[in-house]
């Protein structure tokens, strides 16, 4: 006896009354939904299941025939994927229609809901079915079109589904507590997140970025990507094109911004990219006096000086004026160990974004910040570094967010016109010059 046959002659255990539990289900959806088409049938694989089935309604044949076979040929034709013949299809939906068989009908409801679309015959025909199906449904099918019908509305489904997601802080655990397995999945949830994202307030309020926030990063493992992350950070930051919220949102939006997608200057730029150049800008905006702060946070500490305070004043000005477009810091391997103490000891993830100063000799612990002004980049340092300002065209003139920076290499001769040092009046001259 082979060991398919030994299998075969067991006793049949009957499913139907077998569910997986629903912190399963969750878990299995969050494997799919991080490593996405791993479950999927390859194309050859279901072109061959496809035929064999064909061949078997031709000869109504169906010695050896597995039924998840017929459960893996429906999913994935019922979810647009595939090359069925009419045949096939036909038969599919005939047995879609009779079935009593929870994990063929379980199938039916995974195509619909991943494949919804309200212009699709075969969604309409899904909703059907699941609707006359229902006491025949998996468990956990049931539980979701009892507490969430607007799951089988064709038309209005999407809409109704997110305004009752408006209702609750944590929408996202809402919808998994009743019966909603995977809430970032696609078809019928990225037709209803978009509706929800459309219909939410300004994200202006804690409450709000919170909900949102829960949303985007429901656990520390999973967080949105995609369209719907590039819609969100979109949502969060369009109330701020032409104006600041108060500093403590400010601070909270931003570290959270930090958090899930990245510094937009180097970090996950498939995101960032599809993001508009207004709302990029604004984290831009913000993150370059982030850059300032904290290089004068590391530099007081570097080097003992009483004109560090007086420069902080001067370039957090022009950045709250709104002159200073984006800055970047590098800082030499001391600056980088106080950067690194200040982001473990504050949380504040914009104490990493920097760049390495790579000097020797003279210019060996010299921290640089480097700041874009309209087509003008200066550069601001420590240990006595003049202030530089570089035209388009120059040949030496840095450009922002690089790896490594060397001082020395960039720094323009004695009594350059372009460099301005600290002496009395420096920041009447600078301005000037930068203006």
């Amino acid at each position: 006896m082979t060991l398919r046959q030994a299998f075969t002659a067991l006793t049949v255990i009957r499913t139907a009354k077998l569910s997986f539990p629903d912190k399963l289900q969750r878990e299995c959806e969050k494997i799919r939904l991080a490593f996405p088409g791993a479950d999927s049938v390859p194309s050859q694989a279901l072109d061959e299941l496809i035929a064999d089935l064909q061949t078997r309604l031709e000869h109504w044949n169906w010695d050896g025939i597995h039924q998840g076979d017929i459960d893996t040929i429906a999913r994935c034709v019922f979810a647009g994927k595939g090359n069925a013949p009419e045949k096939v299809i036909h038969f599919l939906c005939n047995e879609a229609s009779a079935s009593t068989r929870p994990s063929f009908l379980g199938t039916i409801a995974e195509a619909y809901l991943e494949s919804w679309n309200p212009d699709n015959p075969l969604t309409k025909f899904m909703a059907g079915c699941l609707i006359k199906r229902s006491t025949h449904l998996p468990g956990r099918w049931q539980k979701l079109f009892q507490f969430l019908p607007e799951c089988l509305e064709l038309q209005d489904g999407p809409t109704k589904l997110a305004q009752r997601m408006l209702g609750e802080s944590n929408p996202y655990r809402w919808l998994q507590d009743n019966g909603m397995v995977a809430p970032h999945g696609p078809g019928f949830m990225q037709f209803t997140f978009k509706h929800y994202l459309d219909s939410l307030p300004a994200i202006t309020t804690q409450n709000r970025l919170q909900s949102l926030i829960l949303w985007l990063s429901p656990s520390k493992d999973q967080v949105l990507s995609g369209d719907p992350a590039q819609l969100s950070l979109e949502k969060l930051l369009s109330p701020w094109h032409r104006q600041n919220p108060d500093p403590s949102f400010k601070d909270s939006l931003i570290r959270e911004v930090l958090r899930l997608y990245g510094n937009p200057r180097k970090d996950h730029q498939e995101i960032w990219q599809r993001v508009s150049t207004p709302s990029r800008g604004v984290v831009m905006r913000w993150l370059a006096g982030k850059s300032v702060e904290a290089f004068m946070s590391i530099v007081s500490e570097v080097e003992d000086s009483h004109m560090w305070e007086p420069r902080r004043a001067f370039w957090m000005a022009l950045h709250e004026q709104g002159y200073v477009d984006e800055a970047w810091v590098a800082l030499p391997p001391d600056g980088e160990k106080i950067a690194r103490r200040k982001a473990a000891q504050t949380g504040d993830q914009s104490y990493l974004g920097f760049g390495r100063q790579i000097a020797k000799g003279n210019r060996k612990n010299t921290s640089l910040l480097i700041m874009k002004f309209g087509e003008k980049i200066v550069v601001e340092g420590s240990h006595n570094y003049r202030v530089h300002i570089f035209r388009p065209q120059m040949t030496n003139r840095p450009e922002l967010y690089q790896t490594d920076y060397n001082a020395e290499a960039m720094t323009l001769p004695n009594y350059h016109p372009d460099t301005h040092r600290h002496d009395s009046g420096w920041q009447t001259n600078v301005k000037r010059a930068i203006l």
